[in-house]
């Protein structure tokens, strides 16, 4: 057998379910699903480095890029119920949830969260390095980070320590701020 183009895959799921594929109890109707999925796996192996590059799709609602498409299906695929993510964020929600009634499937429910920004507006990102955690675990520790960011995004009243857990159970979005938040300097 000539092996010269054979590349082997050492990949738990797969190895898992080409094992279920080989049992002689796997119905038809499970054996073409598992084909499928070796199948989406195989081939983002295959094409994982390659450059991504966004491409305009129309939809009803306006021109956007594959990312939405891409987006609307991991999260139907994978069962996706609640989503929390960034303010910035918000204006995806319509088009994602078109395209989720488009494909068949189910809706998340969508909760944004405020933006935190420099004392001069601009949005803080971990690509312009702001707000480094290396140079924040030097200073805090985690309980007082944790309770700083919960009083400036109105879950307390006052910027104690405290622990996620503590604050899971007061938590209402109703408290959560809706306006960006002013970081000024850590």
């Amino acid at each position: 057998m000539d092996t010269t183009h054979l590349q082997v895959l050492d990949h738990p799921l797969v190895k898992h379910k080409i094992s279920l594929l080989r049992d002689k109890n796997t119905c038809i109707k499970d054996f073409r699903q598992l084909v499928k999925e070796i199948a989406l796996l195989l081939a983002y192996e295959a094409t994982r480095n390659y450059p991504i590059k966004a491409v305009p799709v129309e939809t009803p609602l306006e021109e956007t890029t594959g990312y939405q498409l891409a987006v609307a299906e991991d999260d139907g695929r994978m069962g996706v119920t609640r989503v929390v993510r960034g303010m910035d964020l918000l204006d995806s929600t319509p088009r994602q949830l078109w395209l989720m009634d488009k494909l068949g499937y189910r809706r998340p429910t969508y909760a944004h969260l405020p933006l935190l920004e420099a004392a001069d507006g601009r949005r803080l990102s971990k690509r312009d390095q702001d707000l480094d955690m290396g140079a924040l675990r030097e200073r805090f520790t985690p309980a007082e980070l944790t309770g700083y960011l919960a009083f400036l995004a109105g879950l307390t009243e006052e910027p104690a320590p405290a622990s996620p857990r503590e604050l899971v159970k007061e938590f209402t979005w109703a408290k959560v701020k809706r306006a960006p938040i002013c970081i000024e300097q850590l």
